[in-house]
């Protein structure tokens, strides 16, 4: 899934899936992986409809989606280098 056609575009490796804070604090969403538990006060985006927007727009990566971009990333340049990942 990449998150923008610009040169800042951000690739997520795995099944991603979207949460949307719905009360508490933190980021207004976050990138995880399908399967992974939805943290308190987030939902998981396709099970619901009509959220309002918090006024914190920051999204974030959940802890199994940065894991997963990172491995991607340390495969990317093992390749670039001419080494096995």
């Amino acid at each position: 899934m990449k998150f923008s056609n610009d040169a800042g575009k951000v690739s997520v490796p795995g099944v991603p899936v979207a949460w949307r804070r719905v009360k508490g604090e933190g980021p207004a969403g976050i990138v995880a992986q399908e399967g992974e538990r939805v943290r308190e006060g987030y939902v998981r985006l396709d099970q619901s409809s009509d959220l309002p927007m918090p006024s914190d727009e920051r999204v974030e990566l959940s802890d199994a989606t940065r894991a997963l971009s990172e491995d991607a990333k340390r495969a990317a340049f093992a390749v670039i280098e001419g080494r096995s990942a």
